[in-house]
């Protein structure tokens, strides 16, 4: 590695986070060319976070965006292109506020946010956080057609960012579809699905788990099939890392089914070793992680059925 030409370590260093060129820094025999790298992206890279909020004027909405910085001071797209050079500016996470407006920054409509969005993809980090949990605010000010056209927006605008967890509420086929995609892109690590989900997210949750990436899983209300159930028991049971899944619903089981039977189906020879409680109705399927692991407690899976 130490035979390649500066240009190619200066631009794999645009794609690596500052913390992976130090760790190269460290390893490499070419090291002085990933110090001084490490160095300048160090001292020059920007981490923001793109905030986008509303307001509604008889039935018209208008929206704002903002960047911000450790929380504080905030800035347009344009006012940070104009601060920064343009290779050291990464985007971290970006969150829709349907309920807040600033009062200084400037307004703009549906097609003008759009193309925001559009300049601003690729700051987006590839660990990059997505936030769209307001959309029942939303809809009770404003309507119908114009909440259309901003999650349009939103869903093919930023359909092809490399997100790596994502917070939703279901708004219909558009949030569905978005999910397919980012599971489709393979980076999917954190998945917060809040409000009640259609019994079709049952396929979408396994087309994510057979990626690998999975360590985080929380859906507030879903009717649950027992092959998603499987899938996630299966899974939480031959990770290593910690695993956290969260799932609140109606269990889609045969009621008829002896609880002896579930469990064996579920948990086979590792029965024993677990002690769960039956999933049912009106129960919760909780795993003993310390009896399994000696009480050191590697992993946490919380079925939950209400």
């Amino acid at each position: 590695m130490e035979h390649l030409p500066y240009w190619f370590y200066d631009h794999l260093s645009d794609i690596l986070s500052v913390a992976d060129m130090h760790t190269l820094a460290n390893n490499f025999t070419a090291s002085e060319c990933w110090k001084e790298l490490w160095k300048k992206h160090a001292n020059n890279r920007k981490q923001f976070s793109l905030g986008i909020y509303s307001d509604v004027d008889n039935l018209n909405i208008s929206f704002q965006h903002r960047l911000t910085t450790n929380g504080r001071t905030s800035f347009t797209l344009e006012e940070v292109e104009e601060k920064n050079k343009r290779r050291y500016i990464r985007i971290d996470s970006v969150f829709v506020n349907g309920c807040t407006s600033l009062p200084r920054a400037p307004w703009c409509d549906p097609k003008e946010l759009s193309e925001i969005l559009a300049s601003a993809v690729p700051y987006m980090n590839p660990d990059c956080h997505f936030d769209f949990t307001g959309y029942s605010i939303w809809f009770r000010h404003t309507r119908a057609d114009l909440m259309r056209h901003l999650k349009e927006v939103l869903f093919v605008g930023l359909a092809n960012v490399n997100f790596s967890s994502i917070s939703l509420e279901f708004t219909g086929e558009e949030s569905m579809n978005f999910l397919r995609k980012q599971i489709s892109l393979g980076y999917l690590k954190k998945v917060d699905l809040q409000g009640t989900w259609p019994t079709i997210t049952n396929e979408v949750i396994c087309d994510c788990i057979e990626h690998d990436r999975l360590i985080s899983l929380k859906v507030d209300i879903i009717t649950v099939a027992f092959e998603l159930l499987t899938k996630l028991v299966m899974y939480w049971m031959r990770k290593d890392e910690k695993i956290v899944m969260k799932v609140k619903g109606n269990w889609d089981l045969d009621q008829t089914r002896k609880e002896n039977e579930v469990l064996d189906e579920l948990f086979g020879p590792q029965r024993e070793k677990i002690h769960p409680r039956v999933p049912t109705r009106s129960a919760t399927l909780a795993v003993d992680v310390a009896r399994r692991f000696g009480g050191h407690c590697k992993k946490v899976i919380d079925f939950r059925c209400e």
